[in-house]
């Protein structure tokens, strides 16, 4: 094999690199890691307990587009220019939750319809804000959330869906933003 198909960490063997259906490039023993973002955009001011933020997100590239869309959320990361340290959950979807309603600084409703579509959610409770005129950032780790995307016909869905909800009373504005991190089969 040639040498840039190898990642060479100091001191330790050589691990091969492959490339995916998609282009994407993966220790042989590691796999792929990906790391979906989102900022949703949102009406701001005071959000309460229940209330969906930002509404609707999509994480797309988050299953390689082979084999059936499958992969495991492992953590997420919530980047806040207001410091609020509240917590807030990440419901994630296998597929669009058309039958449900997900409208910023509104209750989140999920309808019976789209039940079998929730993957999960992850709770982000772990919080630090940073300086005194910073940001916050919260921390979901070691969840180990598996989800299963599926195929339309031979095509490999690779969208993973996210409604980020509160849990507490918080100020919002723009710049909020989450991480959310995925390790696809």
């Amino acid at each position: 094999m040639e040498a840039e198909l190898f990642i060479q960490p100091p001191g330790a063997v050589p691990i091969p690199l492959l490339a995916d259906a998609d282009g994407q490039l993966y220790g042989v023993a590691a796999g792929i890691s990906r790391l979906g973002t989102s900022q949703p955009t949102l009406v701001g001011g005071a959000y309460v307990p229940g209330n969906t933020i930002g509404g609707l997100q999509s994480i797309a590239g988050a299953a390689r587009a082979v084999a059936l869309g499958s992969g495991m959320i492992y953590g997420a990361t919530i980047v806040d220019p207001n410091r609020n340290t509240g917590q807030v959950d990440l419901l994630f979807f296998s597929a669009n939750p058309t039958a449900s309603a997900f409208t910023d600084k509104t209750e989140g409703n999920i309808a019976a319809a789209d039940a079998p579509k929730v993957i999960g959610s992850l709770h982000v409770a772990d919080w630090t804000a940073y300086g005194s005129t910073g940001f916050s950032v919260g921390n979901a780790v070691n969840s180990g959330l598996v989800y299963v995307l599926g195929k339309t016909g031979a095509t490999v869905n690779t969208t993973l869906f996210v409604v980020p909800i509160a849990r507490a009373n918080m100020t919002l504005a723009t710049g909020w933003m989450f991480n959310v991190k995925l390790l696809p089969d």
